[in-house]
């Protein structure tokens, strides 16, 4: 912070709204300068550096499906259209939020924090409250004055429900409650008229209420052009954002477990507002293109292709979290991490059977279901050779009793591969690079590391020299 006078906010009773153990003074002595002109609105900053609460570290692996068509579904790496961090935003009037401190803040800090957020947000309109430890809304925010609201990464359970009543919020074009423990959002949230971003991500929403929507004299933000719902609990797609905000461009709603456990209802999706919109701007030569990242759950891939929404929804462009796992074999999947801990994946493929080849991942594991750790390490010098057996007594196992198997690692790339390679190798009596183009017909991206490259070699020349039983015993 530049130079400037010390921030001193009177009438500010917050112990209540903090999960902290000491008691907050009201003229909080110890704060640093603070100067009211050094933020300015466009200019919001945030507290980086603290990982999100549910297998947000694996979003760098965030390998997308895509079918043939550009133009409907593709592979998209890029980060930016996840809605995973707080400064994801489409808005030009909400721009990146910028790094201000290394987390976890000590107590006085948060103190210090608070007070000069309160401050600052009446002159800047942007109001940053993230990682505070917040169990609570501050009552006495100036909410009238906000363009921008960031309440992400605190421990907020629900979110009061006149906050965003009458003239409060407003002027609001940012909203912002990531990485808390919210189940559901007020009805008064979803009539901001100027609201363009909402990011609920990594929450643990069930349901939202749209009972109200489209009734006589309300509207539903009628300015939103991004939301983000990923990471939650959702039971049913939220059609009603396509119905009735014309102009939405992006959607994400990646690792909602239940939400697609129906049929998506298109119907409702060819007639909506996004639909209209898409046919006026069709004749003026405009583009409304809307992005809709979801799992690439294979009920849901076998409806888009049944219904050819290629053809009845060129508007829409869907982006496929790869969550659920490549078939590589009739009974053998190969996937990631995040395969790992989705259950419904185990549900819809018939898998019971999960081989983990790496070492300390916390992977789901249903009652009923067998489970095998491989303690192997993602580098050259690590001689997986060894395991071959155990891995292909187990992996027979479950080709006997005709049920599936998910051999993964990390990422599914490298040493699940290594190990599907060599038993394709075995039990088929194919070659390493015939192996892996029989995987990589599954998953493209499929790369064992140069030392299990060399071993995979070495496992082939055994084979042909005779020597099957000289490294791993008879499957």
């Amino acid at each position: 912070m530049g130079e400037g006078r010390t921030a001193v906010v009177a009438d500010v009773s917050l112990p209540f709204l903090l999960h902290t153990p000491f008691f907050f003074s009201f003229f909080f002595p110890v704060c640093r300068p603070f100067s009211t002109a050094s933020a300015s609105i466009g200019q919001t900053a945030s507290r980086g550096g603290r990982p999100g609460k549910r297998g947000r570290e694996m979003d760098k692996f965030d390998f997308l499906l895509s079918m043939r068509s550009p133009e409907f579904l593709r592979v998209d790496c890029d980060s930016d259209v996840s809605s995973f961090r707080s400064s994801s935003s489409s808005s030009p009037r909400a721009p990146p939020l910028k790094t201000r401190k290394i987390l976890p803040p000590a107590y006085d800090e948060v103190e210090c924090d608070l007070a000069e957020e309160l401050q600052s947000c009446v002159h800047s309109g942007e109001c940053n409250l993230s990682q505070l430890q917040l169990l609570q809304v501050p009552t006495n925010l100036p909410l009238d004055l906000l363009v921008t609201l960031v309440l992400s990464d605190n421990k907020l359970t629900e979110l009061p429900g006149e906050m965003f009543l009458g003239e409060k919020c407003r002027h609001l074009v940012r909203f912002d409650a990531n990485s808390n423990q919210l189940k559901t959002v007020p009805k008064s949230l979803f009539e901001l008229p100027n609201l363009e971003v909402l990011l609920l991500d990594h929450n643990d929403i069930a349901t939202l209420p749209f009972d109200a929507v489209g009734q006589e004299g309300r509207t539903f933000l009628p300015a939103l052009n991004y939301v983000g719902l990923e990471f939650n609990e959702l039971q049913k797609f939220p059609t009603e954002f396509f119905t009735h905000c014309p102009l939405l461009n992006k959607v994400l709603l990646g690792q909602n477990e239940g939400m697609l456990e129906e049929p998506v209802p298109s119907d409702r999706l060819f007639q909506s507002a996004i639909a209209q919109r898409h046919k006026k701007n069709k004749k003026g030569g405009g583009d409304s293109r809307v992005i809709l990242k979801v799992d690439n759950r294979p009920r849901f891939v076998r409806q888009m292709e049944e219904e050819d929404w290629r053809t009845a929804l060129p508007w829409l462009e869907v982006v496929l979290h790869k969550i659920y796992p490549d078939k590589v074999l009739g009974f053998m999947y190969l996937g990631s991490l995040r395969t790992a801990q989705t259950r419904t994946v185990y549900r819809d493929l018939n898998i019971d059977y999960i081989l983990t080849i790496a070492r300390d991942l916390d992977v789901r594991v249903d009652p009923g279901m067998k489970h095998l750790v491989l303690p192997v390490e993602d580098i050259p010098g690590e001689n997986i050779l060894l395991l071959f057996e155990k891995a292909f007594v187990f992996i027979d196992k479950a080709r006997k009793e005709n049920k599936g198997i998910l051999l993964h690692c990390f990422a599914g790339l490298s040493r699940s591969v290594t190990v599907a390679a060599a038993y394709i190798m075995r039990r088929y009596n194919v070659t390493r690079d015939e192996a892996l183009d029989i995987i990589r017909e599954a998953r493209p991206a499929a790369q064992p590391n140069p030392g299990f490259m060399n071993m995979l070699l070495e496992y082939e020349k055994s084979l042909r020299g005779g020597k099957r039983d000289a490294l791993v015993g008879e499957v």
